[in-house]
């Protein structure tokens, strides 16, 4: 059975394998110098973790921005779960919630969102 629930500071464990499942990808969260941080900023952030069974098979974090829109920062679902709609029911979980905010997107994986047929509106840009 498929549940998603918030995260919470005990999960960290379950939340942990799903990032280091991803080998590099998620080094910057997994790292053992970095867990820590990440899961201060999950536990700060919109963090819902998808549920199959016990097993965490997904997870989406965003934050608000004060009541006007929601930016979706994390979004992944274990590579053998891919192709079941997993990450379109985070996101619509997320919508659901906020249901008057706008929702964006903030990736680097373009393709899979306008597959999904979202709409691309302006850019990121990193300042240094």
């Amino acid at each position: 059975m498929i549940k998603i629930r918030p995260y919470r500071k005990r999960q960290d464990t379950k939340l942990l394998d799903l990032l280091l499942s991803e080998g590099d990808m998620w080094a910057i969260y997994s790292a053992p110098d970095q867990r820590d941080l990440y899961f201060l900023n999950c536990e700060k952030s919109l963090t819902y973790l998808l549920y199959e069974e016990d097993e965490v098979i997904g997870y989406i974090r965003a934050i608000e921005d004060y009541s006007y829109y929601i930016y979706i920062l994390d979004l992944l679902v274990r590579k053998d779960k891919r192709g079941h709609g997993y990450g379109k029911l985070l996101i619509e979980h997320i919508q659901h919630e906020f249901p008057n905010l706008t929702v964006f997107v903030m990736s680097d994986e373009d393709d899979y969102y306008i597959k999904q047929g979202y709409h691309k509106v302006g850019s990121i840009f990193e300042v240094k």
